[in-house]
């Protein structure tokens, strides 16, 4: 099932060619409010770096 939910972040482990494969994604306030008021504010709690260190 297609998830429509696109993402630019190459090195994710769930990284499809512009899309997101993972099943559910986790996004949250990067300060750790809940209050974001701006999407350079957010971050997806889904990633998993596909190439550890």
């Amino acid at each position: 099932m297609e998830n429509n939910i696109k993402c630019s972040v190459h090195d994710c482990l769930y990284w499809d060619n512009g899309s997101c494969s993972a099943d559910g994604i986790e996004v949250m306030v990067s300060d750790g409010s809940q209050i974001a008021g701006s999407e350079l504010k957010t971050a997806c709690k889904t990633y998993v770096n596909q190439r550890p260190e």
